[in-house]
């Protein structure tokens, strides 16, 4: 045994005199001697700062970004390392969460930080970081409690008794996510109201309606402010969608112009289905017709 060791160890520590292997230590210095001799954590900072918004509990990712972090995610990862000063001096081999009480308002992490000391001599290096959640909120949620947080709205109606149409039309909305741009959204008796905070996200949303089921639209505008001097005036834009009143299962009576549409169909007819048209089906012979919003 002694003879392997002897043949292992062929070297000693040029500081402590322990015995080593030239081949796994080119300077001829051990581990604890370069530990001692080169700190790889200096210049690197293990505290920070994060800004998160109260109410949407976004992260602020640039002075104007937020971005949407779940806890001990990836992302939110990603984040906490951007915002140690001086990790890009050395080379991130691992990353680990710390648990932290929830109300504490720190986040913890555990990082193996690596980086060269000498040619061929690479020293690895346990760093824990600790960042405090700061509260600042987002342009999006500002925006709601200032004037003219909204320059377009859209009103989404349907004035019937059961609103079919209406709820079909909602768990498409909530399908396609197509409600992501609407600074608030406000409920009313006979349906909804959008508020949005660029007039092209209205515009988009409207066209999605359109896509979904048939509607008729309204276009008003309210002048808000004015300047005369630099010639700017502030608008504020409403879109009014009423939607189809007739809805799946319904019995109707189709008006005349409609009905000489229709060719032999009668009058008297079942709706099939509503979608982006309405498909219209004659219960004694069972053909089809449909009917759009121009109609």
């Amino acid at each position: 045994m002694a003879d392997v060791e002897g043949a292992v160890l062929t070297g000693r520590c040029c500081e402590c005199g322990v015995g080593l292997d030239p081949a796994k230590h080119p300077t001829m210095t051990c581990v604890a001697c370069l530990s001692a001799r080169a700190d790889i954590a200096e210049g690197v900072c293990t505290t920070g700062h994060l800004f998160k918004c109260r109410r949407c509990g976004k992260y602020a990712a640039g002075p104007t970004q937020y971005i949407e972090c779940e806890p001990e995610s990836r992302e939110l990862m990603a984040l906490c390392l951007k915002r140690v000063r001086g990790l890009k001096r050395v080379r991130v081999a691992d990353a680990a969460w710390i648990w932290t009480e929830p109300h504490s308002m720190r986040l913890r992490t555990r990082l193996t930080i690596q980086k060269e000391v000498a040619p061929g001599a690479v020293l690895q290096q346990p760093l824990e970081c600790e960042f405090v959640i700061r509260n600042q909120q987002c342009a999006d949620c500002r925006q709601q409690f200032e004037n003219f947080a909204w320059t377009a709205s859209v009103q989404v109606r349907q004035r019937v008794p059961h609103k079919r149409t209406f709820f079909y039309l909602e768990q498409a909305i909530l399908k396609k996510n197509a409600q992501a741009a609407a600074v608030k959204i406000e409920q009313f008796r006979d349906g909804l109201d959008f508020f949005f905070r660029q007039r092209n996200d209205a515009v988009r949303f409207v066209q999605f309606l359109k896509d979904c089921v048939p509607c008729t639209v309204k276009e008003t505008k309210k002048l808000v402010s004015a300047d005369t001097h630099s010639n700017l005036f502030n608008h504020q834009y409403t879109s009014l969608v009423v939607l189809a009143a007739a809805c799946k299962d319904d019995v109707i009576v189709v008006d005349q112009r409609t009905a000489n549409r229709l060719g032999t169909l009668p009058r008297l007819l079942l709706v099939r289905s509503v979608n982006a048209v309405v498909r219209l089906v004659d219960s004694c012979s069972g053909r089809l017709a449909e009917v759009n919003s121009d109609a």
